[in-house]
């Protein structure tokens, strides 16, 4: 499963970047919906409630590494994934093991995946 998702970050990522679909400096928010068990998101929402910038993140581009966490301005570069599962180790103590980056960051409020595969399916359809 791993492998797949490791793909399908890819995928979106790329297909975002290509197409310009997010500009830099645009803002992202993390929404971990059914990613996660209840408890762990209970944890995280109420870990982000202390800083609402705990679950932002500012588009910066590049080919992996696309995201620089609002709560570290300045800060390094994160892949999708690689932010959401250090979000979740930071409110839990616990890292998950899997976790698919593109379904849980969200653009006006649609997921990075939803955006890139709506995109993919109306250019194959032109």
């Amino acid at each position: 499963m791993e492998i797949v998702e490791r793909r399908r970050n890819k995928k979106s990522v790329h297909i975002i970047q290509q197409y310009g679909l997010i500009e830099p400096g645009e803002l992202l928010t993390l929404d971990l919906g059914t990613s996660v068990n209840s408890a762990v998101r209970a944890d995280v929402e109420r870990w982000i409630s202390e800083d609402k910038n705990r679950g932002r993140a500012e588009w910066v581009g590049g080919t992996t590494k696309v995201l620089r966490w609002c709560a570290e301005p300045g800060g390094t570069s994160w892949s999708l994934t690689g932010l959401g599962k250090h979000i979740i180790e930071q409110a839990t103590q616990s890292k998950p093991h899997v976790l698919s980056g593109p379904g849980v960051w969200l653009r006006g409020g649609r997921t990075l995946y939803d955006i890139a595969s709506n995109f993919q399916e109306t250019d194959e359809d032109s």
